[in-house]
């Protein structure tokens, strides 16, 4: 008796546990993929203020109980009306990786660091997007700006005067002059339009106007503006593009944009 007694006990023991293990299985079926972005940064920031001429390293975990698929990745600028898409989506095949769980910073499925060297002083914000082989994503927005600075405004008469990217010795050279105070912000931004670089290229009066505006303003002509300068340089009776130089180094819209950048007007 006390045996078959012993038996009943063991035998009511093994179906609670069935019923425990089976349990989470079946509620296991119905539950939604589990998918999660965790401490992700750029450059290990949250909200940095990045400079020119440098890679930055996104840096994380995502997790999913699932596969990963893709990546996608956007930048976006702020203007007056709102973030605006500036450089191409990229995205980037994740399949075959052999964790749910993986570290960003630590991935060969593509190039971890992404260069911002091409982008202008501003507010910025990285769109990343993840999904796994379920179709099941998720997004987070990654804010930061590029820094008003002398190194700054030295690339941005390269970029915007000249159109190219600096060559290092140049890049230094000019940076030296402006912040040793060997030349103030109006004497290197003449010299940058006064350079046989700038005149080999023998733009028009249309073409100077607006490169003057969009190397010195860092914007572009407005209507009223625009005709007046070309008035002075299609007047006929002499060259009077040094003057509508000077006029330009000379304004108050210059000297604010110096003042943003903290180099001596």
């Amino acid at each position: 008796m006390k045996h078959r007694r012993i038996l009943c006990m063991m035998m009511a023991l093994c179906m609670m546990l069935s019923v425990v293990m089976i349990n989470p299985k079946v509620e296991a079926q119905g539950t939604p993929s589990v998918f999660e972005f965790f401490k992700l940064t750029i450059g290990g920031t949250k909200n940095p203020v990045l400079e020119s001429f440098t890679s930055y390293q996104l840096e994380g975990w995502v997790y999913s109980n699932k596969q990963l698929k893709t990546l996608y990745m956007v930048m976006e600028r702020k203007d007056s009306t709102g973030y605006k898409t500036i450089l191409t989506p990229r995205t980037y095949d994740l399949r075959g990786l052999r964790t749910c769980s993986y570290n960003f910073s630590a991935m060969t499925n593509f190039k971890r660091d992404f260069k911002i060297e091409n982008l202008t002083p501003g507010e910025y914000r990285l769109y990343v997007g993840v999904s796994n082989v379920d179709g099941v994503g998720i997004a987070k927005y990654l804010y930061f700006s590029i820094g008003f600075d002398e190194r700054t405004f030295v690339h941005e008469l390269y970029r915007c005067v000249l159109d190219r990217e600096p060559d290092v010795e140049g890049f230094n050279n000019n940076l030296y002059a402006l912040t040793s105070g060997r030349v103030n912000a109006r004497g290197l931004a003449r010299a940058f339009v006064q350079s046989p670089e700038f005149k080999s290229r023998n733009f028009n009066n249309d073409q100077y106007i607006r490169q003057l505006y969009k190397g010195l303003l860092g914007r572009y002509p407005d209507t009223g503006g625009y005709n007046s300068w070309m008035w002075w340089l299609t007047r006929g009776d002499g060259d009077y593009r040094d003057f509508v130089l000077e006029q330009f180094l000379n304004s108050p819209e210059f000297e604010n944009r110096c003042r943003n950048f903290g180099v001596n007007y």
